[in-house]
């Protein structure tokens, strides 16, 4: 007798155990995918977005129209960019004008770079020899860039969330001949062939590239100062 009860407890255990084992599934998936990683048969999609990848401030189509405020200087996923920069006013080099200079730096606020962190991102200067506009640069020819060979310049692994001020020392010899027959200003223009991307404040932003020197016009005995931000 006892050995019937046992027999009888032990299958309405194992039926309830069934029971419940059914409902779980049904409530909470459907038939045909009783993993549950479907409930109504709407799948995850997955997209890329040039946008993440990338991680510029700027959207890749980008319409350059000179009031940005910040210069993208990149090789990137394909994609390349280089910094243009204009400085207006330097004294002229002449007889009566500027006959030397000393002290040339150009200083640049570095607002971001390309989140891989493998290795610094090493810059190249060039004297741009024609004129050009922002919303034009598809003008700008590599024959009129001229490189400066300043050695090695780069951007740090990490960028501080208020920028770094980079500072560049520019031989005396590229200020003496700074002016081109028909150009408007002394132009620069920044790229890069390392795998990365570097962005520096503009005028736009209150902190563009400023360049700086001291220099002598004739019969000066002591030297004067010139400053001036890019435009």
């Amino acid at each position: 007798m006892n050995l019937s009860k046992n027999i009888q407890k032990t299958m309405r255990l194992s039926s309830l155990t069934v029971i419940i084992a059914m409902i779980l599934l049904t409530a909470c998936t459907r038939k045909n995918n009783l993993t549950g990683d479907n409930w109504s048969d709407v799948r995850p999609l997955t997209f890329i977005d040039s946008v993440f990848t990338d991680g510029y401030s700027y959207p890749v189509e980008q319409k350059i129209k000179g009031t940005e405020t910040t210069l993208l200087c990149s090789n990137y996923n394909g994609k390349s960019s280089i910094a243009m920069m204009r400085f207006n006013g330097l004294p002229e080099v002449t007889a009566t004008g500027m006959t030397s200079v000393d002290s040339v730096s150009l200083k640049l606020i570095v607002l971001r770079r390309s989140p891989v962190r493998r290795s610094p991102i090493l810059l190249d200067f060039y004297r741009l020899n024609q004129n050009w506009a922002a919303d034009s640069t598809a003008l700008v020819l590599d024959a009129n860039m001229v490189a400066l060979n300043l050695g090695q310049v780069s951007i740090d692994d990490s960028v501080a969330t208020t920028g770094d001020t980079l500072t560049i020392a520019i031989p005396s010899s590229v200020i003496m001949a700074w002016k081109t027959e028909d150009v408007t200003g002394f132009n620069l223009v920044i790229k890069t062939t390392s795998d990365g991307y570097g962005e520096f404040r503009s005028i736009d932003s209150g902190y563009g590239p400023l360049l700086s020197f001291k220099y002598k016009l004739a019969g000066d005995t002591a030297n004067r100062s010139f400053s001036t931000v890019a435009s």
